[in-house]
């Protein structure tokens, strides 16, 4: 695949390690020019990160990454659902729905707290089981320091995971970390009404409230001119929720046509040089025959793409 909101097929790891693959290989390898594409020789059994945020509090942070079932606001593209198998106050064993370009994938994760300290997340099923990511809380004078360690156990179809370069592995995790730092601030700094409004984009757009949405709908529920159901109508009959709710799922690789691979593979072969890959023979393939993307939307999403622009500069040197 080449665009980073095409990533897909590897979502079979939990919240940790979905994530930082989701966010790490397409978005940081093709999306991002300056990164080091230098793959390991060896595969990486532990990894380290750190993350400073002095935009929130400690107990902030603390409570909207130990919140798990509140994920689905947090990232709302991607955990379609958190449902709670077990509960005690040191632990949380929960079924969590992942979904990505069109593919779900529900996993079994042990969230494990010791309070305002450390949060540890277990892999309990699929080709990352016993993939274990321990994130440790430290206070500093002006803000909190986010210890990620990541003790990888990973097979199958995850295994070429253990191979990407740490840098792209760093980007994801501060990714996930921006959002939930954005979600604190909705959380705690927002007032009421725009609290209210940010929630419904999350639960129905899918993403958190733009500013000129959230200035206009604020307004009409301080002035008593629309209610929060009025607000929610409107966000459920636009064209961005009629859009999110159109979409189709991947059809398996033995359901597409044989015309509609042969072109795929045409377009990759004409501008990248080589065979599509699975992942993307399989989504391009899917919205060509769905009339999502035309052919030369699908031409153009290439040509854009950070693959044949490294491509180019490699044939000028």
């Amino acid at each position: 695949m080449i665009k980073s909101d095409k990533i897909a097929i590897i979502f079979y790891a939990c919240l940790g390690i979905s994530l930082i693959i989701t966010y790490s290989y397409f978005d940081s390898l093709y999306e991002r020019p300056q990164i080091d594409l230098h793959l390991p020789l060896e595969p990486h059994k532990t990894i380290s990160f750190s993350n400073i945020i002095t935009t929130r509090t400690h107990e902030q942070m603390y409570d909207v990454i130990t919140d798990i079932e509140n994920y689905p606001l947090v990232l709302p593209k991607n955990i379609l659902s958190v449902k709670i198998l077990n509960k005690t106050d040191d632990f949380i064993i929960a079924e969590e729905e992942l979904y990505e370009n069109f593919i779900k994938t529900k996993l079994t994760v042990k969230h494990s707290f010791t309070p305002m300290k450390k949060h540890i997340i277990e892999i309990l099923d699929g080709d990352a089981k016993g993939t274990v990511i321990t994130q440790s809380f430290i206070g500093l004078p002006d803000g909190l320091e986010i210890k990620t360690d990541v003790d990888l156990n990973l097979k199958g179809v995850l295994y070429p995971v253990s191979f990407l370069p740490k840098i792209a592995l760093k980007h994801a995790i501060d990714t996930i970390m921006i959002e939930f730092s954005s979600y604190a601030k909705t959380k705690y700094l927002f007032s009421e009404n725009k609290n209210i409004v940010d929630i419904m984009y999350r639960e129905i757009l899918l993403r958190p409230a733009d500013p000129e949405g959230m200035k206009f709908y604020v307004k009409m529920l301080e002035n008593e001119k629309m209610t929060v159901e009025q607000i929610r109508e409107s966000l459920l009959s636009s064209n961005e929720y009629n859009s999110l709710s159109t979409q189709t799922e991947l059809k398996s690789i033995n359901e597409l046509s044989s015309t509609s691979k042969k072109i795929i593979n045409d377009l990759y072969m004409e501008i990248l040089g080589r065979q599509a890959d699975e992942i993307g023979l399989i989504y391009y393939a899917t919205q060509l025959e769905n009339d999502v993307l035309s052919i030369e939307d699908i031409k153009q999403e290439l040509l854009n793409s950070e693959e044949f622009i490294q491509l180019n500069l490699t044939k000028q040197k």
